[in-house]
């Protein structure tokens, strides 16, 4: 990032990110989304991604092979680093997730002209913090899979790395201590965060810094130079929420995430009247033969037909038949009941990914948050559709129960649209 990028130019830069998950993609715009007030297109298939505007592009490549996800990263990064202008972002995983190091370096050997990366994970508003380089989710500290803490993770990738505690209150002066890093040979720049404070102070810090550098992180750093760079005039979350609820009258949920936190949601979304749960077992999806997830679609659409919400889902815990074929063929169950409504959500980048396949949906525009976590999206395939994306692990506990709950309330609410930059309805 140069220092033209001041905050007069900062609203129409433009901005790549470059996601390992589909979720993460939509989080990353969507605070530039709405405090510009119009959609960023992400994009499932890199062959799309060839716009002059702002993008982003989800590269599937959480579980891939450390060299495929490197070469992935290097191949689509290369197509545009010529560009000095732009604002590049490379999202990792709040909590450490996939192949960071081996992205970065791809990233960086693509940026031939950086002078390094600036890497801070950290996702205040779902309880990830970084302290001492050391990842802790909701104050308690996160078990890094063949490390202590991310310097740990880059340095075994062969970076020189540096690591920044971030405390001073002063922009100016954690901009010298960047530089000083680089300067004296850092490669990486691990820089942690305990809140949004820390996040605004380190967009801050970089807003002036006068080399091209790579941005790593997840949702939380990306917010954070989205209210840097619109000097925190973003519509407040009530008048997101407004907007995002048009035609949300009806519903079609598809939950295909273990995580402990989306396990919670379902435990109290099973006490919602407004709302009907299909469930069958991993190994009842799998098998298209199977009589209880005949039932279980039949019932949904039953339940479509009479103007009611259903929420797909997995009863019991993973089994061995757990893989990407699951939230395929769940996907693949649903697909009559998808067709017959305009408003969808969908927990879980890999469920998100293969509902959208399914529907030969391959660009999503975000247009803001329903609420933090919540991505809200429009799309156009035939007829004009809202997809609300979440990360599984993303929310408390009431996160489902207050999704329906708006759903409820829109039917009587009148629609309130606009048009976007792209022309996408929102």
């Amino acid at each position: 990032m140069n220092a033209h990028y001041s905050k007069v130019h900062a609203e129409k830069m433009k901005l790549r990110v470059l996601a390992d998950d589909l979720s993460g993609a939509c989080d990353c715009v969507a605070g530039f989304a709405l405090a510009r007030g119009t959609s960023i297109p992400v994009y499932l298939d890199d062959r799309l991604a060839r716009g002059d505007g702002s993008w982003a592009l989800d590269l599937d490549s959480r579980a891939d092979d450390e060299r495929v996800a490197r070469q992935k990263v290097e191949r689509i990064m290369r197509s545009f680093s010529h560009d000095s202008s732009m604002l590049i972002f490379k999202k990792i995983d709040s909590t450490l997730r996939g192949n960071i190091a081996a992205e970065v370096a791809g990233a960086l050997e693509a940026l031939a002209d950086s002078t390094g990366v600036i890497v801070s994970p950290a996702l205040p508003e779902q309880g990830r913090t970084l302290l001492g380089g050391k990842l802790f989710v909701h104050g308690r500290l996160h078990p890094i899979e063949g490390s202590k803490n991310l310097p740990g993770i880059l340095e075994a990738a062969g970076f020189q790395c540096a690591l920044l505690r971030n405390e001073d209150a002063d922009p100016a002066k954690l901009r010298g201590d960047i530089e000083h890093a680089l300067a004296q040979g850092a490669r990486a720049v691990v820089v942690d965060a305990q809140n949004e404070a820390d996040l605004d102070r380190l967009a801050r810090a970089l807003s002036g810094y006068a080399g091209r550098v790579l941005l790593a992180g997840s949702a939380g750093l990306a917010k954070a130079f989205a209210r840097t760079a619109c000097n925190g005039q973003a519509q407040d979350s009530d008048s997101a929420q407004d907007h995002a609820i048009v035609a949300l009258d009806q519903t079609v949920a598809i939950i295909g995430s273990f995580s402990t936190e989306t396990q919670a949601q379902l435990r109290l979304l099973k006490t919602c009247s407004n709302v009907d749960l299909v469930e069958c077992s991993a190994t009842e999806w799998l098998d298209r033969s199977s009589v209880k997830r005949q039932r279980a679609i039949g019932l949904a659409q039953k339940f479509v037909a009479q103007g009611r919400s259903v929420v797909y889902a997995i009863s019991g815990g993973p089994s061995g038949d757990w893989s990407r074929e699951l939230v395929k063929a769940i996907a693949e169950a649903a697909l009559p009941s998808l067709l017959a409504v305009r408003s969808l959500l969908l927990v879980g980048g890999d469920t998100a990914r293969a509902v959208l396949e399914q529907l030969n949906i391959l660009q999503v525009n975000v247009v803001g948050e329903l609420e933090p976590g919540i991505s809200t999206c429009r799309v156009q395939s035939g007829r004009s559709e809202t997809i609300y994306i979440k990360a599984g692990s993303f929310g408390d506990a009431d996160t489902l129960q207050r999704f329906f709950s708006r759903a409820s309330r829109s039917i009587t609410e009148p629609c309130r649209a606009s048009a976007t930059s792209d022309g996408v309805p929102s």
